[in-house]
């Protein structure tokens, strides 16, 4: 959504997980290649290559001349370089914690001065739950949770995701149905919404029914197998405890569990105000699982 809300911006993706990078110099060059792709197709763009010398140095000087360049009739006033995976980061400098230190010192001095390339950092993990090193450099960032969909609109995008979608193939009771399984996780929302509607197309049917749900419940855990199997894996063994004792219908007193817990648990929306399951189709995975 980010080139709708942002027409005067190109706004590079950049996935660390996507990328085959072993080295500092690898990560400069699969970004500036990634910048330079995008740039071209999503407004035909020519960015510069980065100036030869050491990677750091050289991708400092790549975003001295992104502020610089010229960008006058092509529509664009700023470029925002998109990050995604950022705390991965760490394992990309096996023992070279001084490459690392000068990357976060670039994206620091990025923040503060540069205006008209900008940086977006996303994550699973909050700054303050790494390494001290990170929030020293990134003092200035500006930190925006993003929780799951709230039940409105979850409803509202599954009646009605577009606006030639069928009026009733998606009814409200479906669409509760959905919403009690996922709590407005957008992916797991997505992923009912879009096995339902696969589902109506091959039985050539026009409206789903809350049995369609039930029915598509294993494919659900199958298809999102990687998504839970990572969350269950990075999940700290005593937020997992609690996790699967909800998952087998058991009451937790969440007060009774530390503090460092606590935190992780409602910070990623694992559990719900009242101390139930935040993702219910995650109890399911658990339970399957073993």
């Amino acid at each position: 959504m980010l080139p709708l809300k942002l027409p005067d911006a190109l706004v590079v993706f950049f996935d660390t997980q996507n990328h085959p990078i072993d080295s500092t110099e690898s990560l400069v060059k699969a970004l500036v290649g990634q910048a330079q792709e995008q740039g071209r197709r999503e407004r035909r763009l020519t960015l510069p290559d980065a100036p030869p010398g050491p990677p750091m140095e050289s991708l400092a000087a790549w975003f001295e001349q992104l502020e610089r360049l010229d960008l006058s009739g092509s529509g664009v006033g700023r470029i925002l370089l998109c990050i995604d995976e950022f705390e991965r980061w760490e394992g990309l400098f096996p023992g070279d914690r001084r490459a690392l230190l000068q990357l976060l010192g670039l994206l620091r001095a990025t923040i503060q001065y540069r205006r008209r390339l900008r940086v977006l950092i996303a994550g699973a993990a909050h700054v303050d739950e790494l390494d001290p090193m990170w929030a020293d450099h990134l003092v200035n960032l500006r930190e925006l949770a993003i929780g799951p969909l709230t039940r409105p609109v979850t409803l509202g995008l599954l009646t009605q995701p577009s606006p030639d979608f069928p009026p009733d193939a998606i009814p409200p009771a479906v669409a509760e149905a959905v919403w009690s399984r996922t709590l407005g996780q957008p992916y797991l929302t997505q992923l009912y919404g879009s096995l339902l509607v696969a589902r109506l197309n091959d039985a050539d049917r026009r409206q789903a029914t809350v049995a369609d749900c039930a029915a598509l419940d294993p494919a659900v855990l199958d298809k999102a197998n990687n998504y839970l199997t990572n969350l269950v894996q990075a999940t700290p063994a005593p937020a997992l405890a609690v996790l699967e004792a909800l998952a087998r219908g058991q009451t937790v007193d969440l007060a009774a569990q530390d503090r460092a817990t606590r935190r992780y648990l409602r910070r990623r929306g694992l559990v719900t105000a009242d101390g139930g399951l935040g993702i219910p189709v995650l109890g399911a995975f658990l339970r399957r699982e073993g």
